[in-house]
């Protein structure tokens, strides 16, 4: 029987004990179960078989073989959909990327224009493109906060003084909190 000292408080734990004797704590030594290590192996594989089965032939940019002229140039038959809404032709691509996962964001709801922006920059963007995109689109940010307030209320427990601070942490301003406040009812 091996011992390992417990996540939680540091007391020494053997490996097989689901809980630590001394906090409680449950998997006290962060050991991983065969069948979970199994399902994770399943799900990396499954992810791996569809990424490389979606490509279907095409390139490492996603652009079928000789579907270039040589000159580089992409034909417009094997061009990204555009995004909805007004984006200009010359926006460079790491912007029109942004603005199409800005957008699915949004789509999702409940984003502060800080909070966006820092998704953004946390899925690979730069602070600029981030920015950009988000100015870009310029949604209704106290919408916004009325649809994050909606979503805080159903996980329950929030008093209005609560609701308005878990408002202004994410990101929203004083004013944007107050509104999401009252549009669920504070």
């Amino acid at each position: 029987m091996a011992m390992k000292p417990c996540i939680e408080c540091g007391h020494q734990v053997s490996t097989d004990a689901p809980t630590c004797p001394n906090c409680g704590k449950k998997n006290p030594t962060g050991k991983t179960s065969p069948v979970a290590m199994g399902c994770l192996l399943l799900i990396v594989l499954f992810v791996v078989a569809s990424a490389v089965g979606s490509r279907g032939g095409r390139d490492s940019t996603g652009t079928p073989p000789a579907a270039t002229d040589g000159s580089g140039a992409v034909p417009r038959q094997f061009q990204a959909p555009a995004v909805q809404g007004s984006l200009e032709p010359s926006m460079p691509i790491s912007q029109v990327q942004a603005v199409a996962k800005a957008r699915s964001y949004l789509a999702m709801g409940g984003f502060s224009r800080n909070g966006l922006i820092h998704q953004l920059a946390f899925e690979g963007f730069s602070d600029a493109d981030a920015s950009f995109a988000v100015d870009h689109i310029a949604p209704d940010w106290s919408a916004q906060a009325a649809q994050k307030a909606k979503s805080y209320l159903k996980l329950g427990g929030f008093s209005r003084k609560s609701l308005i601070h878990q408002l202004e942490f994410e990101g929203f301003t004083n004013a944007q909190a107050l509104f999401g406040a009252q549009s669920v009812g504070y």
